[in-house]
């Protein structure tokens, strides 16, 4: 199976989720889509070049208007939810609201960063 062109991290402040990117960064040739005023722009331009994204704050992609250029970047992205036992159950931060938004994956981050790595390896190439 390829690798996702697009994955989309969700999970609570301190789950994982820039260790999830900083490794499919390193180790998966992803780039770290970060957001700005012309993210879409950028985005497209990153696929059209065969790069593949990973971002970890979605809190915006559900209040974007469906434009056929968001829908094209987004169409066969994956969203992975990241849990980490022992956060605060109070969500207070944006993106941290869309935990319960359908996702694809679930990393369970309850060991060490080398369990961590070896699940997302395991999720990658699956």
């Amino acid at each position: 199976m390829a690798h996702p062109s697009v994955i989309a991290l969700i999970g609570q402040a301190g789950a994982g989720k820039s260790t999830v990117i900083r490794h499919l960064v390193m180790n998966h040739s992803y780039k770290e889509l970060k957001w700005s005023h012309d993210w879409i722009g950028i985005a497209a331009e990153s696929l059209a070049r065969g790069d593949k994204l990973v971002c970890d704050d979605i809190r915006f992609l559900s209040g974007q208007d469906k434009s056929e250029s968001y829908l094209n970047i987004f169409k066969d992205s994956k969203i992975w939810r990241i849990r980490r036992k022992g956060l605060p159950t109070k969500m207070d931060h944006p993106s941290e609201k869309f935990d319960t938004l359908p996702f694809d994956r679930t990393i369970s981050n309850y060991g060490s960063i080398g369990e961590l790595k070896t699940a997302i390896d395991g999720m990658i190439v699956c």
